[in-house]
């Protein structure tokens, strides 16, 4: 790494730790991680250690065999493995060790079947439908984006999503869920219904038969499905609270439990 980025770095930890200094915390961690759920950082690190004692062995194997892979391939028997190394050789153990072919999985998750794999999770476990629904002139930002409402056969539309999943020049280059809308109460006998947008870079176009997932893209679009669920299915007074505007160890868990 650049000295300069290393002068950076120190500068940045004083300036957080000038801050917490500032806001009558301990340290900033203790700043940082006091809005959230876990409350402190003893709490964080006692469930960190907690959880290490259980993966500790298998991960001491894993990396063991990533180092090896590295050792072989450079033909330097005391190269180390450094952080930098782990998505390529983990790749390289995964293919060789494994005939673990990325292509070969992606050929099962077309972007149309993972949607309709979706769907049918939705409808199985909160007992809601998706569907698409036509939009009003200028309503959406691309021709390519899709108006999906979430509809529940008892309680009627649940909330609107806007789905925009491929790659085009000048798009935004990743996968998020964004609060358009949050839900609130209106009156005794009115709620406002949320409304998110599901923002993807697949590579393809709608309606293509070609585009398909790779096992990290999947993993990423069930993530921010959840995320999108999280918004739709929550039901709060005010729209500051709304879906995943909680604080941010409980804003992840619906993702990665969908995940």
């Amino acid at each position: 790494m650049p000295h300069a980025n290393l002068d950076v770095l120190n500068k940045l930890i004083s300036a957080r730790h000038e801050l917490a200094q500032i806001m009558e915390f301990k340290s900033y961690a203790d700043f940082a991680i006091r809005p959230n759920m876990a409350g402190s950082p003893d709490v964080a690190m006692s469930f960190l250690l907690d959880l290490s004692k259980h993966v500790r062995c298998k991960a001491d194997e894993e990396f063991n065999v990533i180092r090896e892979c590295k050792r072989q391939h450079l033909n330097e028997r005391s190269a180390d493995l450094e952080p930098w190394d782990e998505a390529y050789f983990v790749g390289m153990v995964k293919s060789s060790a494994y005939s673990l072919d990325s292509s070969v999985i992606a050929s099962y998750f077309s972007l149309s079947r993972c949607l309709d794999g979706l769907k049918m999770l939705v409808e199985s476990l909160f007992g809601a439908t998706f569907c698409q629904v036509p939009m009003m002139p200028g309503e959406c930002w691309h021709p390519d984006v899709v108006k999906l409402s979430l509809y529940h056969p008892q309680e009627g539309d649940l909330g609107f999503m806007y789905l925009d999943l491929y790659s085009r020049k000048g798009k935004y280059s990743g996968c998020a869920h964004f609060a358009i809308r949050g839900g609130r109460v209106i009156s005794e006998s009115e709620y406002q219904l949320p409304v998110v947008a599901l923002v993807c870079d697949f590579i393809g176009s709608p309606g293509s038969l070609t585009s398909r997932l790779n096992h990290y893209e999947v993993e990423t679009l069930f993530h921010e499905f959840g995320h999108a669920l999280h918004s739709l299915l929550s039901r709060t007074d005010y729209q500051h609270f709304s879906g995943t505007r909680v604080v941010l160890d409980i804003a992840e868990i619906p993702s990665i439990l969908f995940e």
